[in-house]
């Protein structure tokens, strides 16, 4: 038997209810670790505070950019959005997402929520052949295609030709 007795997880539930004051429904995105980040001894395993947040919701808190070999990828959250109500527009070198909707009524009063984001895009990926896609469950993904890299040295098998010389031909010489 141990000394000090185990101190369970639910010593810490009233932190917890201080951290889902800032839960998307209040202030969309205010968790993604640019603005609030709780101190040390509230977190739970000393984990960081978006993943145990992101388990709690069941969804990640902020945007996901993935780029592989063969293509960009951009995943956002904007569930609170119709699609009528968001705008995408490449530039030159980037991606910008707009999304506003007017002031409506919910259970707390009065809402109107608004953001742009905007991404830069890799060198070798085409503005143009940026694509999107909005599922049902509010998850905006951007989508384009990376040129192949063209090699700089491209390598040519150059074949040997070999000519056979009969034996005869050289020793009447």
């Amino acid at each position: 038997m141990s000394v000090c007795p185990r101190i369970s997880s639910s010593f810490y539930r009233p932190f917890d209810i201080v951290e889902r004051l800032f839960d998307d429904t209040f202030v969309p995105g205010i968790l993604d670790g640019d603005v609030f980040s709780p101190p040390v001894y509230h977190r739970r395993y000393f984990t960081a505070p978006e993943n145990r947040i992101a388990s709690i919701v069941g969804r990640p808190l902020s945007d996901e950019v993935t780029c592989t070999s063969d293509k960009f990828a951009l995943n956002l959250d904007v569930r609170n959005f119709k699609p009528e109500e968001i705008s995408v527009k490449t530039t030159e070198n980037g991606v910008e997402i707009q999304a506003k909707h007017e002031e409506k009524s919910d259970e707390h009063g009065y809402v109107l929520r608004e953001f742009t984001r905007r991404y830069a895009l890799p060198e070798d990926v085409d503005p143009t052949t940026v694509t999107c896609n909005m599922s049902p469950r509010g998850l905006l993904t951007l989508q384009a295609p990376r040129k192949k890299a063209i090699k700089e040295s491209q390598d040519k098998v150059v074949p040997i030709a070999v000519e056979h010389v009969k034996k005869d031909a050289v020793t009447e010489e």
